[in-house]
């Protein structure tokens, strides 16, 4: 379960990596007009790729914490 986990959150890192970076060019871009950070368009969509790729990074750094998480959730389960 631990090579699982690895490998998902490696998949949701890459998966989210450049959409984190391309939008962190746009918001900067669309900063350049003095917008509140609720107007900016690319706000959203910058932090939702940054929780991806916490969360991926997290998944693969601490992956036995995620597996001991999810085996004692099984077992309470059973």
């Amino acid at each position: 379960m631990t090579i699982a986990i690895i490998v998902l959150g490696g998949l949701m890192l890459v998966d989210s990596l450049p959409s984190l970076i391309f939008n962190g060019f746009e918001y900067i871009q669309n900063d350049t007009t003095y917008s509140k950070i609720r107007d900016n368009r690319a706000t959203p969509y910058l932090v939702s790729n940054f929780l991806k790729v916490v969360v991926g990074y997290f998944m693969v750094a601490d992956s036995r914490l995620v597996v001991n998480f999810i085996e004692r959730k099984r077992r309470k389960a059973n």
